[in-house]
């Protein structure tokens, strides 16, 4: 969740004024603010490429030539949300919620009305593929390579590194053409994950478990801030143990192989249990220690095993929300936490709302 005052957390779950802006870069220069009627984020923890950006605005501003503003050669687009207060003044810092490159001006002749595409800076990542096999540096950290990585493509671009891992990259690792996979392999290889932000730097993390601080907490009634509620319950995805191993290229090691097993009694997706025996696999080379593997394991299960009871809601707008936050959902007497996996954010000067799709293995407590 992106850190905001406690003055913009109270007035969320009130009647608040908001104000969106869509600034214009390229290579850091600012180009101009891009008017609009709509624009629609499109968030998921499922991919690569986290934040999606849909924007309508006028049809004169169709990118004639590279240099114009809304070309997609090399312009990105910044946006940025406020609540504002009584007085029509913002409560505290503008809120980023999208910051990525231009992928599509579309036009259509005579409507009124130009819609553009734009993905997160990880698109730039995944595009930016090796030219030849690549062999990381091989004796230095894991966070020091996927750093490395990043910042070929896009120069002294910031990365938070907020994993506390200090495994090191063995000898004998390469990739043949995809600098994407390399990252996500990387960060897999320490129960992390590398996100682009909104604000266009990268994050390297942990992955996100059900047992990390609460970030909002939905419900209804006069103070609430859910507008609709929809609840499943699947098996479909469910994994209740993970198998991670490791061949060694040096024949002298021998080959690592753990399983971590949801064991918890009252889980219903428990190994042997209702669902019986759904084991998943993930093999990398990265992983030299039986305990860099459980680590990697534990996080795989923890993601798979929310994957048994699901919510839709519709909130109220909270553009600090991102894609592995905890929600805490308070309804009829029953609470339950679950992380976000998918949220959309929709942006109009005179309203706004937000759908998420959450998951969670947790029997409702009342």
């Amino acid at each position: 969740m992106w850190p905001i005052s406690a003055a913009v957390a109270a007035a969320l779950a009130q009647s608040h004024g908001i104000a969106v802006t869509v600034d214009a870069v390229r290579d850091g220069v600012y180009l101009g603010r891009v008017p609009f009627d709509v624009a629609i984020v499109r968030i998921t923890g499922r991919n690569r490429e986290r934040r999606k950006l849909e924007l309508v605005t006028a049809e004169e501003l169709f990118p004639s030539d590279p240099a114009d503003m809304l070309s997609p050669w090399g312009t990105e687009l910044l946006v940025q949300y406020s609540v504002l207060g009584a007085d029509g003044m913002p409560l505290g810092d503008a809120v980023p919620v999208f910051f990525g490159g231009i992928d599509t001006p579309d036009r259509v002749r005579r409507s009124g009305r130009l819609t553009v595409s734009c993905s997160d800076r990880m698109a730039d990542i995944n595009a930016a593929k090796f030219l030849a096999p690549r062999v990381p540096a091989s004796g230095r950290p894991v966070v020091d390579n996927i750093t490395s990585l990043l910042q070929e493509v896009i120069p002294q671009v910031a990365v938070d590194n907020r994993c506390g891992s200090e495994a090191l990259v063995p000898v004998g690792i390469m990739w043949e053409r995809d600098r994407g996979a390399a990252v996500d392999e990387l960060a897999s290889s320490i129960a992390a994950e590398v996100v682009a932000r909104p604000d266009g730097g990268f994050l390297i993390r942990p992955v996100p478990t059900i047992a990390d601080p609460v970030a909002w907490t939905a419900t209804v009634g006069a103070a609430g801030v859910i507008v609709a509620d929809q609840s499943a319950v699947s098996r479909a995805g469910v994994r209740n143990a993970w198998v991670v191993s490791s061949e060694r290229v040096d024949a002298a090691e021998a080959p690592i192989r753990v399983v971590v097993y949801d064991l918890d009694p009252a889980s219903p997706t428990r190994w042997d249990g209702p669902l019986r025996q759904r084991p998943g696999f993930w093999s990398s080379s990265l992983i030299t220690s039986e305990y860099q593997g459980l680590a990697a394991a534990a996080a795989r299960l923890a993601r798979s095993r929310g994957l048994a009871r699901t919510r839709r809601l519709t909130l109220l707008p909270n553009p600090a929300l991102d894609a592995g936050d905890v929600l805490a959902v308070a309804v009829d007497g029953e609470f339950e936490l679950h992380i976000i996996d998918d949220a959309v954010l929709t942006l109009h000067p005179d309203d706004a709302g937000m759908q998420v799709e959450t998951r969670s293995v947790e029997v409702p407590e009342s």
